[in-house]
């Protein structure tokens, strides 16, 4: 029994009196003593100064609690403020046996209303990379980064749990002196080793988000090696996920990120990003981010946006005076209104954009709109892209298919060489150019397309099922300005329609507009339709007004010519046209009329005074008007081509115009050579009598 006493006595008095003795040694402590202790071993361990102005307090057990209030600790010599960290108060449980070893068990660590600063300086040195005295006295040192991470694990303690609450984190960019802020509301961190699990709730330039995952420890941090990420969450509304590392974190960092996005709408981001973006309705995005910061490249990449998709490889390099893109995309569908502001290029009720700049059509007299062009974003940034799109909407009932085009854009001027792309059964082909660093800016279109189907295209737009025909269309034009309008009013060069066999019907003048079926419709006597022989349409552009060089529309019933001008600057229409038939019953309807008015209010009125004169301006000729037309109708000409010409009665409209000076769009004069040339120009089939502009799509 005494051996039982004394054995109590050990186990239960001696703790407690060396429990009564240890506090009553604390109790007496000096904490000043206590703070100057912290800040030496501070500044051992990272050669910056730590300082205490608030009360410490001590709670003592086999985890001891330490508080303190008013912390400040140092921020490198180059940094852009003196304080790295400020807080309000500090809370921290160590587990007390480990100590013995000299390794740091923190149980609880808890901040709050804290302020950190991460920052880079002019070099890309990072101020989280700490220099000990000790370190930085050492000469001809080279520091591994095994050696830096293992001196990190010996310095930096094990963390249990971390709770921080009302805070921010600030990173800044010395290089660029560009910098964000991150407010964390609450985050925890809870783990050891090298992995952490996090939850955290906050803000990132004002868009709330929330993230849960695992990260890196603490010597993953400030010891070198890759730092993983593994974090979901939400910001701006959108689904996030975050997955691989952060490479170098103590030197340069790289990033190997698999990120994938999806949410409703790209404008939540706008406070995210800075700058102003559109709503485009839903969207979804994937694809491996990898590079420095200032090189960073997306591989894999996937984005579905409304019914449009786009995948591939692309490069951001942003080290220059402009950032630069390059690389290649390709999509099955590519729908440009899923790309238009307003949820996917939403109409309104009358069926109209919903684009604020833009002009109603019951608000202008004008067709062509005078809505700016956002030309300034081409001098923001540089790129050489390639892009194949197997079917491009441009409108809800208007494809193009196979497109294929390379983009160049350097110091705000932009070639689209070479594009390629199907069209309504044709194959378009060419190259566009815009120079928006010229004031105004430049615009030039030299463009063909080869077997263009209009009667295809007036059925898929539910126009009429009745027209059938093809045609070659040729544009060279250039102009100036800012808006559809300004270059349009200053447009120089030359268009071209030239078609061949086909059908059309009355359906079809009405189209085209209001009063032309009164005048022609007659012509085509008890049948609705008649076959198409050709199709001419020829202008000269010059400082926006185009003049008639050819307008031709042949059929087997009846044959149209004229001429005249069109002036795109107000949009006013003076062209005269005479008509014939080919049944003689029909022949006293067969009146010449004038086309006035402008593009969105033609007028169409019968001369029967006689026009024809106008068919002589068409073809330059000294003959008689009336012989240029009858010649034309019926496919005559000299007598080594009428074999030729009877089976092909346009090829008398093009021969007068053989010959005949031109105007390119450069301004410089050319002369057909042969008749070689003509005839290969008149293979296709295209639109209308009246002009060209409006034609026969009835747009």
């Amino acid at each position: 029994m005494r051996k039982l006493k004394w054995v109590l006595l050990a186990v239960i008095v001696i703790p407690i009196a060396l429990a009564v003795t240890a506090y009553a040694i604390i109790s007496t402590y000096s904490f000043d003593e206590v703070k100057a202790i912290a800040r030496e071993e501070v500044r051992k361990a990272t050669g910056r100064e730590l300082v205490i102005d608030g009360p410490l307090d001590v709670s003592l057990s086999l985890s001891p609690a330490v508080t303190i209030s008013d912390v400040r600790f140092a921020n490198a010599e180059s940094g852009s403020r003196e304080n790295m960290a400020t807080l309000e108060r500090f809370e921290l449980k160590v587990e007390l046996l480990p100590l013995i070893n000299g390794d740091i068990e923190v149980q609880e660590l808890v901040l709050v209303g804290a302020d950190i600063l991460l920052e880079t300086d002019e070099s890309g040195a990072p101020n989280w990379q700490f220099s000990p005295p000790e370190a930085a006295s050492g000469e001809g040192t080279e520091t591994t980064a095994d050696q830096a991470r293992e001196t990190g694990r010996q310095q930096m303690p094990n963390l249990q749990s971390v709770s921080i609450e009302d805070s921010q984190v600030t990173y800044r960019n010395g290089e660029t002196g560009e910098s964000t802020t991150l407010t964390l509301a609450s985050a925890t961190i809870t783990g050891s080793g090298d992995l952490l699990d996090l939850e955290l709730d906050g803000d990132y330039r004002e868009a709330p988000f929330s993230f849960a995952g695992s990260v890196g420890g603490l010597d993953r941090l400030t010891g070198g090696g890759d730092y993983p990420v593994k974090l979901e969450g939400q910001l701006a509304n959108a689904d996030i996920g975050l997955n691989g590392n952060i490479i170098s974190m103590t030197t340069d960092p790289r990033l190997d990120l698999q990120v994938s996005l999806e949410g409703e709408s790209l404008a939540a981001f706008s406070d995210v990003s800075g700058t102003e973006l559109p709503d485009l309705g839903p969207y979804s995005f994937d694809g491996h981010l990898e590079g420095e910061m200032a090189s960073l490249s997306l591989n894999g990449m996937t984005l579905e946006m409304g019914e449009s998709d786009l995948s591939g490889d692309l490069n951001l390099d942003t080290s220059g005076q402009r950032p630069r893109i390059t690389g290649e995309v390709q999509s099955t569908l590519l729908d440009l209104a899923d790309f238009q502001a307003g949820s996917g290029g939403s109409e309104d009720e009358n069926g109209e954009g919903n684009g604020s700049d833009s002009e109603s059509s019951t608000d202008s007299d004008y067709v062509i709109p005078d809505t700016q062009l956002p030309l300034d974003a081409l001098q923001m940034v540089d790129a050489q892209l390639q892009a194949s799109v197997s079917t491009l909407r441009v409108q809800p009932d208007t494809e193009m298919s196979d497109v294929e085009i390379t983009l160049a854009l350097a110091d705000g001027k932009l070639d689209i060489t070479p594009v390629r792309a199907g069209f309504s059964g044709g194959e378009l082909g060419g190259g566009l150019s815009v120079d928006s660093s010229s004031q105004p800016p430049r615009l030039a279109v030299d463009m063909t397309m080869e077997d263009f189907d209009f009667g295809r295209l007036l059925r898929e737009r539910g126009l009429t099922e009745d027209v059938e025909g093809t045609a070659d269309i040729t544009l060279d034009l250039e102009g100036n300005g800012n808006s559809p309008r300004a270059l349009a009013s200053s447009l120089n060069g030359r268009s071209e329609i030239v078609g061949g066999e086909g059908v059309i019907t009355n359906r079809l003048l009405a189209i085209v507009s209001t009063g032309l079926s009164e005048i022609m419709g007659p012509l085509l006597g008890d049948s609705e339709q008649t076959r198409l022989n050709c199709v001419v349409s020829r202008f000269d552009f010059q400082d926006g007004v185009a003049t008639s060089r050819a307008q031709l529309i042949d059929t087997t019933t009846f044959s149209v010519a004229g001429g005249g001008r069109i002036d795109l600057r107000d949009e006013s229409l003076n062209m005269n046209f005479d008509t014939s038939t080919r049944q003689t019953a029909l022949v006293s309807l067969a009146v010449p009329f004038n086309v006035r008015g402008t593009l969105k209010d033609p007028s169409f009125s019968p001369d029967p005074a006689g026009t024809v004169a106008a068919a002589a301006k068409l073809f330059g000729s000294d003959k008689d008007p009336e012989e240029i037309l009858g010649s034309i109708l019926s496919g005559g000409g000299s007598d080594g081509q009428a074999e030729e010409e009877e089976n092909n009665p346009c090829l008398t409209a093009l021969g007068q115009t053989e010959g005949q000076t031109q105007t390119s769009g450069d301004g410089q004069q050319s002369t057909a050579e042969d008749g070689s040339q003509v005839e290969d120009s008149a293979e296709g089939v295209a639109d209308e009598v009246e002009e060209g502009i409006k034609g026969l799509l009835g747009d």
